[in-house]
């Protein structure tokens, strides 16, 4: 995945762990498909996100039937979708953003 869109994903999820909305990822999946859907599979199986339940809503709207794991890894695949360092990195910004400034 391209840096310039792992950075605008990264910041688009942080921003949405505090202040969900549906409607801004349906926008994002129009413009980036693969990688958001990706975002938002992983997503929804991580509880130290939260927002299980909502991105769960989204991707049975996003797609036919949930994706077997194997096939969750092969769209990853396909579109360069790192799951660890995306993850790792997510909870990092996440953690930047809510710590204190001294």
């Amino acid at each position: 995945m391209d840096k310039a869109v792992e950075r605008q994903l990264l910041r688009f999820c942080a921003a949405q762990q505090a202040d969900f909305n549906p409607g801004a990822w349906r926008a994002l999946q129009a413009q980036r498909p693969q990688e958001t859907l990706c975002a938002m599979l992983m997503l929804s199986k991580a509880r130290w996100y939260g927002r299980l339940k909502e991105l769960g809503a989204l991707v049975q709207s996003s797609l036919p039937a949930e994706p077997a794991p194997s096939q969750a890894v092969a769209l990853a695949q396909q579109c360069g979708f790192d799951r660890a360092r995306f993850a790792e990195r997510l909870r990092e910004q996440m953690w930047f953003s809510q710590e204190p400034k001294r």
